[in-house]
Parts: structure tokens; sequence; C-alpha cells
């Protein structure tokens, strides 16, 4: 839980500074972690928030990898 709490911590900051990229991806992965405890019906260990961030990862080096073909 201490992960998700920092990553809405950084939500916050990223407000305040007015840093939209890192604002726009903080709530993406805020988003798949949220959508997530919703499939499995519980909160997310830290263990858990960091495969998801690890998969959003490889989702976008794909996806950029296939814009650059």
């Amino acid at each position: 839980m201490a992960l998700k709490a920092e990553i809405q911590g950084a939500v916050k900051s990223a407000m305040k500074s007015a840093d939209a990229l890192t604002l726009s991806t903080l709530r993406l992965l805020l988003s798949a972690v949220h959508n997530e405890e919703i499939r499995i019906r519980k909160e997310l260990t830290t263990e858990e928030i960091q495969k998801i961030i690890v998969t959003l990862c490889k989702q976008r080096n794909e996806a950029s990898e296939l814009f650059r073909k």
C-alpha cells in the first residue's frame, strides 16, 4: 500500500508543478492499479503494483517500436 500512496503523492506534486506529462503518466498508472484492484476485489501489494508497472512499461515500449517501423 505504501507504493500506491507514494504514487498518489507524486500525482499531487505533479499537479502543483503543472507537469502535464508526469501527471498523465501517473494517472495512467493509478488507473491501471485501480482497475486491477477491482478485477481481483482486494487491495494490491507493493509487488503486485510493481508487476503492473513492468507490464505497462513493456506495452509502451512495444507500441513505440511498432510506431517507429
